[in-house]
């Protein structure tokens, strides 16, 4: 204990004698190459353009809380918790089973009991005990990061933004003060910040993408989205209805008026709305998607209704703010999933960046499922908001299962969008002006994204333990997306044995294929073929025996994901942070006959396997991390779902 005291000690210090060397020694000229690594090239070559006094908005990540000190404190509330009673006791058991490493009998039923004892609301009181106790971390260590090397009269003057989810603060700093506090040891990446690209608003071409008006009163609202992606299934015949589970939704903008009949009385739990991110209206980008999340509508007058995906769930809204402090507001009301209907951040698309870093960080540590639209742009114009790793990004198809033309993809790089849902020509009472106007179509990568976000929270509502890992949560729904004949089978199914499928079994424009959460909660909940472990440093392979029930002609998919990291793994003051660089994983899975089909990860965090069964039996799934030595411990999912096909 004295020696961690002592080192801790050493390292303030330390980094206290570097400010101070640099506060002496102000005229010291830097060279560009002193602090390539840590300033991104966007920044880079503004720097080059500006004097040393110059003034520009920046980004800056530095070294992250001690991971094991949170674990640590959160296990001990939660232990009082449960001793006070103010805790489900089965809680912890959950949580245990949401990392377990290998399913055998005796797991399945403590599942099972877990899933039955226990509810989303019991997750949702650990997981916000975890993000307070995080919370309060980030708070404390952001501080005395900024007291490091800022005055408390120069903080006032240059902070824009301190997050308190993350090890990120937004300041207006000069080209003199940038290059000093890279030399800082506790300094990881400096972004440059433009605020006019990063608040939630969305431009019109991105919003209105194919709207259709109803020239006359004889239409029916959309159903076909929910009835082809098994929606409709899970709500009314298991009943996953969303109950106990709150979805925030990022958004521009969002109506309020008397008028709005088409949610429950106490849907919306929130409007978190700055300036014009909240309208006067009957309708609205954000509440057409939000109905079709948790819309509720009957007229008594014409008999005609519409039920959302999952109309008992609670909605946390928010707009016009920029997107880390509406991002944080909602994970303060300990929403579950959030869903992003619109594109921001300021790094070029299909780029990884400061954007797409903080919503990874966000996912990874607090335990919240991103869902994000693909953009409505085609080509390689996938958004930065909607890059990272961690999240789910969808693409748009029509009600036959082809992608839309408008869908946005990327071409090179990894793959994005992850899964498509349907996203044309959709009709609900919430895309009309008014309650007595005909409604239009509408269509969009944004409105497909709530229809995946209903499905997460079907699944949050069913299972604990996939609403406290979201890791699980999209390995569960990209093994379980149904792949149809306007996808390209070489590009979707692996046809040779014995060597490596260069495209991972992912399509560039349907990733995955088309969300299907009835297969996935069935593979989850009746098949229990899923396993969720990590792997330590220096431990670079993984084996599983799996006993997969497939049939001859069956299709067997099995897809792994991984955490990409933003955060320091072990002691904050020895721990290292992962760059954005994935390191390569291998797969292979081997049927009964010893047949072995495998792929690459080609640098994503995710990768599957897809291939037609010959029969039943003991499959071995083998896993292995290909590139250098590892420092970090890598946390990742493999589900395994069998399909008719």
């Amino acid at each position: 204990m004295k020696m961690k005291l002592l080192r801790r000690m050493f390292c303030i210090l330390f980094a206290f004698t570097v400010v101070s060397t640099m506060l002496v020694y102000p005229n010291e000229v830097f060279a560009k190459d002193n602090y390539k690594d840590k300033i991104n090239c966007i920044l880079a070559d503004k720097l080059d353009n500006m004097g040393e006094s110059d003034t520009i908005d920046v980004s800056v990540w530095f070294k992250d809380i001690d991971e094991s000190k949170l674990i640590d404190r959160t296990e001990l509330e939660i232990e009082n918790k449960i001793k006070s009673n103010e805790l489900n006791n089965s809680v912890s058991e959950v949580l245990k089973l949401s990392s377990v490493k290998q399913l055998d009998n005796d797991i399945i039923e403590r599942i099972k009991k877990a899933d039955k004892v226990t509810s989303v609301e019991d997750v949702n009181k650990v997981i916000s005990i975890k993000r307070k106790i995080a919370s309060d971390m980030y708070k404390e260590n952001n501080k005395l990061f900024l007291n490091k090397f800022l005055s408390e009269k120069n903080q006032k003057q240059s902070i824009i933004y301190v997050s308190r989810y993350s090890p990120n603060v937004l300041m207006s700093l000069t080209k003199k003060e940038i290059l000093n506090i890279s030399k800082l040891e506790c300094v990881n990446e400096i972004f440059a910040y433009d605020s006019a690209y990063e608040s939630l608003s969305v431009d019109n071409d991105y919003v209105n993408t194919n709207i259709s008006s109803l020239d006359s009163l004889n239409y029916n609202f959309s159903t076909y989205m929910f009835d082809m992606t098994g929606i409709e299934t899970m709500r009314d015949t298991y009943n996953f209805t969303g109950e106990g589970v709150k979805i925030g939704m990022l958004d521009y903008p969002f109506a309020n008026s008397d008028e709005i009949d088409y949610f429950g009385e106490d849907t919306i739990q929130l409007y978190h709305c700055y300036d014009s991110g909240l309208i006067n209206a009957y309708t609205s980008h954000g509440n057409a998607n939000a109905c079709l999340i948790a819309g509720n509508y009957y007229n008594e007058e014409t008999g005609d209704s519409f039920l959302g995906a999952v109309p008992d769930a609670k909605l946390y809204l928010s707009s016009g703010y920029n997107y880390r402090q509406a991002l944080e507001t909602l994970l303060d009301n300990g929403v579950n999933v959030i869903n992003a209907s619109l594109l921001y951040g300021g790094d070029n698309a299909n780029e990884y960046g400061d954007t797409s870093k903080w919503i990874d960080h966000i996912a990874s540590v607090h335990h919240v499922i991103y869902v994000g639209s693909a953009g409505n742009y085609g080509e390689n114009t996938v958004g930065s908001s909607q890059m990272g790793y961690n999240s789910i990004t969808v693409g748009s198809c029509n009600s036959d299962g082809e992608v839309s033309g408008f869908s946005s993809y990327s071409s090179n790089g990894y793959y994005k969008p992850d899964l498509l849902a349907p996203g044309e020509n959709i009709i609900l009472p919430a895309t009309r002006d008014s309650s007595t106007d005909a409604p239009s179509g509408w269509s969009g990568t944004s409105i497909a994204a709530p229809v995946v976000t209903g499905a997460v929270a079907q699944l949050c509502q069913a299972s604990p333990v996939l609403a406290s890992n979201p890791r699980l949560m999209k390995s569960v729904l990209l093994s379980g997306t149904t792949i149809n004949n306007y996808m390209d089978e070489n590009e979707l199914i692996t046809t040779t044995t014995g060597s490596s499928n260069a495209n991972n079994d992912f399509s560039r424009k349907y990733g995955a294929g088309i969300l299907n959460v009835e297969t996935s909660y069935l593979m989850f909940s009746v098949d229990q073929t899923y396993i969720s472990d990590t792997m330590s440093p220096k431990v670079n392979t993984a084996t599983y025996n799996v006993n997969i029930n497939a049939t001859e002609g069956q299709l067997v998919r099995v897809c792994v994901v991984f955490d990409k990291y933003t955060t320091v793994q072990g002691s904050h003051t020895t721990g290292n942070t992962v760059s954005s660089i994935v390191e390569p994983f291998y797969l292979s899975v081997t049927d009964p006959d010893n047949v072995k089909y495998s792929a690459y990860n080609l640098g994503d965090t995710k990768i599957m396997v897809s291939f037609v069964a010959e029969r039943s039996g003991n499959y071995t799934i083998y896993l292995a991390r290909t590139g250098r030595p590892s420092s970090y411990t890598s946390k990742y999912s493999i589900s395994a779902c069998v399909q008719d096909w």
